[in-house]
């Protein structure tokens, strides 16, 4: 009775043991340096705590510091044979930790990651692919192509904004050399893989293009189905070309999709000499008999309203500005390959190309010059496509990859 009243005394007198603080609350300032500091708070509710987390800021992580074990440190004191005295109570007695460890891990931001975002922001300005199609082109096109999404960054860019190689490499932190490789090497898979989106509508589905016709063309333009022209870009003078212009066949259906694109040819050809070249008589579809020829019209006879307003032939020509040399250069070249051009009982014929007939139909529509301008003015969207824009040798090797690229990219746009 003595010993178990002794001890029941022993156990009542002792203290409570003092907490340690679990937490230490840390962060780093902009200079680097680091301080920690235990904060000790009057005794709150547990809301208080909750809404001092809460207010902290993004990216902080919570993490526990170490704690000595108090059960521990009394066993072996204990054993030592020291008795225990009483504990002084804390200044502060709180069930509540007080403390926290705030550690905030700043993203790094590099030159290729802000180009990427920036080019996820607005991908049409930068790749010429709309926002809504950009995670089927990354699934998709990326997939089947075997490329990297940032090697068709690279390589769309370069299309779309015609920026020089040691830009590229400065925005995404690759070498010169690794930039053009890459360019080089992405646009021949992706002309390969975008291909089958520029093709000839189906016939036996022909029909259905009526419900998609244009207003334009329902007046009388309905025997149209498909827009040829022979677009003609200038190049720089300073290539080894052995021209100043190339060629290539453009076609596309009355709703404004893109059925054929030629390779390129020089530009001192005629439209026949193209067609013969790239075997245009056998690619077009057997449904499709007349072409629309927007550049090259009949002159339409005179209503009684327009001659009133037309001007008198000297006001005319003093109305027009003197044309520079290169202009008339260009100009004289056009009328020699106008003038090699004959339409005869219907077929488009050409004295340079006399095996090769083209059963054609003139028509000066403004629906057909808008349309097939409005078309063309896409495709020089792509820098690399415009007058004057290939400044290095290299990219006439890839012309008619990118022509194809280009082509494919804007039927997606209209899509």
């Amino acid at each position: 009775m003595m010993k178990r009243a002794a001890n029941v005394t022993a156990t009542t007198t002792t203290a409570p043991l003092q907490k340690v603080p679990k937490y230490v609350l840390s962060s780093s300032s902009i200079n680097g340096t680091t301080w920690q500091a235990a904060n000790t708070v009057l005794p709150a509710k547990r809301e208080l705590l909750g809404d001092a987390i809460n207010s902290l800021p993004a990216n902080t992580i919570i993490k526990a510091t170490s704690r000595q074990p108090q059960a521990a440190a009394a066993a072996s004191q204990q054993s030592a044979g020291h008795a225990i005295a009483p504990a002084p109570a804390p200044a502060v007695a709180s069930v509540v930790r007080q403390a926290v460890i705030l550690k905030r891990d700043m993203p790094q931001r590099t030159m290729r990651s802000i180009t990427l975002s920036s080019i996820d922001a607005c991908s049409m300005l930068h790749l010429g692919v709309e926002t809504t199609h950009l995670p089927l082109f990354k699934r998709h096109v990326c997939k089947h192509a075997s490329v990297t999404y940032l090697d068709c960054c690279i390589t769309l860019r370069k299309l779309r904004l015609n920026e020089s190689f040691a830009l590229l490499a400065e925005f995404f932190e690759l070498s010169e050399s690794d930039v053009e490789q890459t360019f080089k090497r992405t646009l021949v898979k992706l002309s390969r893989c975008l291909r089958p989106l520029i093709r000839w509508a189906d016939g036996k589905h022909f029909s259905e293009r009526l419900k998609h016709m244009p207003l334009a063309y329902r007046a009388n333009l309905m025997h149209v189905r498909s827009l040829i022209e022979c677009v003609e870009t200038d190049v720089s003078a300073t290539l080894d070309f052995g021209c100043d212009s190339y060629k290539f066949i453009l076609c596309l259906n009355t709703n404004g999709i893109i059925s054929y694109v030629s390779d390129a040819f020089r530009g001192d050809c005629d439209d026949l000499q193209l067609f013969e070249a790239s075997n245009f008589k056998n690619i077009i579809p057997s449904y499709l008999t007349l072409c629309a020829e927007p550049g090259k019209g009949i002159k339409q006879t005179k209503t009684a309203g327009a001659e009133e307003d037309d001007e008198e032939p000297e006001t005319a020509a003093a109305a027009k500005p003197a044309l520079s040399k290169y202009s008339a250069q260009r100009l004289t070249a056009q009328m020699a390959n106008q003038q090699s051009l004959n339409v005869v009982d219907g077929a488009l014929s050409s004295s340079r190309a006399k095996s090769l007939q083209l059963p054609t139909v003139r028509i000066n529509e403004p629906a057909c010059r808008a349309q097939m301008r409005h078309m063309i003015d896409a495709l020089r969207e792509f820098k690399m496509l415009d007058h004057c824009a290939l400044q290095q040798t290299m990219p006439l090797g890839y012309l008619n990859e990118m022509l194809i690229v280009a082509a494919a990219l804007c039927n997606l746009q209209s899509q």
